[in-house]
């Protein structure tokens, strides 16, 4: 048993409701950031990081999530429908699954993600805390807005999932322009797949899974938040003034190898003065 209807309404910028404004108000600012980050960006961008254009970047792409959340009717699902048509606190099918997602991210991005992350002593800054919050928010609209797009060609459900899934692990996306541009330095090559097929993979199948037997946008939303929200803490991400992470140097794609961070791949452990 799974749903079969739509889940969304698909992209439209005419429904009369707060969403077109929201959908143009967000897509407006993108273009804004965009042009901003044009005009500063420096020659020695890829070579050095840069906190103040890291955030401008990170606001961008959160800006169009927000715009492709509103434009195809992802945001008034979660606010009219979070656990979806067919989902209740007394459906027992729902809340077993909703447990098995919090499992899954608990495992994933409290205990796998974090052991296989380096900070180089890197402070905690507060704005660390509505960096992650935004950033699993407007990734959660995104994975559901491409959802919603493909929902548009009236393929069923379980090909929208799986096609879900092949479109948005980006990695390409993440290896040279996110985790380049974006993010500080906090990759350590050896423990990748790891994360991968701990964290990551789990993560987006369950989430496909629930989707399609429960269509429960908000549920979505919520796990990646948590899920994103603990990357954003671990990897302690700088504010948008100049600190001390601010002219570093970025990592190769990848990241770095395990002994130059000093991390020990038996122990799953810094050593002293490295963490």
């Amino acid at each position: 048993m799974f749903y079969t209807e739509r889940v969304f309404r698909g992209f439209d910028l005419n429904t009369g409701t707060w969403s077109d404004t929201l959908a143009l108000s967000a897509a407006a600012l993108a273009v804004v950031i965009y042009i901003t980050i044009f005009l500063l960006r420096k020659k020695d961008d890829s070579k050095y990081y840069n906190s103040p254009l890291a955030w401008l970047r990170a606001f961008g792409f959160f800006s169009v999530c927000f715009a492709l959340g509103a434009a195809t009717g992802v945001a008034e699902k979660i606010i009219s429908e979070p656990w979806g048509p067919v989902a209740a606190a007394d459906n027992w099918m729902f809340v077993g699954g909703a447990v098995i997602f919090a499992i899954i991210i608990a495992n994933g991005y409290l205990h796998i993600w974090p052991r296989g992350t380096y900070v180089k002593n890197r402070k905690f800054y507060w704005t660390t805390i509505p960096m992650g919050l935004i950033w699993g928010i407007a990734e959660g609209q995104l994975h559901l807005a491409t959802w919603s797009l493909l929902e548009m060609t009236g393929m069923w459900p379980i090909a929208t999932a799986v096609l879900t899934m092949v479109i948005l692990p980006n990695y390409q996306w993440h290896m040279y322009y996110w985790d380049v541009y974006v993010e500080p330095g906090h990759n350590i090559l050896e423990t990748n797949m790891q994360k991968a097929g701990y964290s990551h993979i789990p993560n987006m199948a369950w989430a496909m899974v629930m989707m399609v037997l429960f269509a429960a946008p908000g549920l979505h939303v919520l796990m990646q938040t948590v899920a994103l929200f603990s990357c954003a803490i671990a990897m302690r991400f700088p504010p948008p003034w100049k600190a001390e992470w601010h002219g570093k140097d970025v990592d190769p794609t990848g990241g770095r190898p395990a002994a130059e961070v000093g991390y020990d791949l038996q122990s799953h452990s810094f050593k002293e003065g490295y963490r």
